[in-house]
């Protein structure tokens, strides 16, 4: 995982295969997003990129 750029309401990552990456809210209301690499394809919540961009 590298991190290339971040500013004040934007942050830019890069997972390799294999990285893991979970996203929270900071409300009283804790959602979080879990973001997987596998097969270099993004799953989010088990949903890959390609399935959740169909639902669009």
């Amino acid at each position: 995982m590298k991190q290339i750029k971040e500013s004040e309401k934007l942050t830019t990552i890069f997972l390799e295969d294999g990285d893991s990456l979970e996203i929270c809210r900071m409300e009283k209301n804790n959602i979080k997003i879990h973001v997987k690499c596998i097969n270099n394809s993004l799953h989010f919540d088990e949903i890959t990129y390609k399935e959740l961009k169909h639902f669009n």
